[in-house]
């Protein structure tokens, strides 16, 4: 839903022909394809406070992340796990796929 609030520790599921798109404070946008389960685990923009992050987990499906402001300021601070490996994103678009 537009205007919606993502917290923490959120699980995101997209069935067989689902898609689901959500952009942070940090203007990143995610995108998740079908049969899709992210979970977005730490999420902290306050730049004024020197404090930021984007850590999320992909367990199966894809997911496309195009970088906001945190991989702007900090280029090591937006880390995402899938059950092989885990990616930095430090570029600005990262495509992304988690296997059963």
């Amino acid at each position: 839903m537009p205007g919606g609030v993502l917290a923490e520790k959120d699980f995101f599921v997209t069935g067989a022909s689902g898609i689901l798109g959500f952009v942070l404070n940090d203007n990143s946008v995610n995108t998740l394809g079908p049969q899709s389960l992210f979970r977005l685990n730490d999420f902290v923009f306050k730049p004024r406070e020197n404090k930021l992050g984007i850590f999320g987990e992909i367990y199966f499906g894809t997911m496309e992340y195009i970088s906001g402001k945190i991989s702007k300021i900090a280029r090591d601070a937006v880390k995402f796990r899938t059950p092989y490996t885990t990616v930095a994103a430090r570029g600005t678009r990262v495509l992304i796929r988690g296997d059963e």
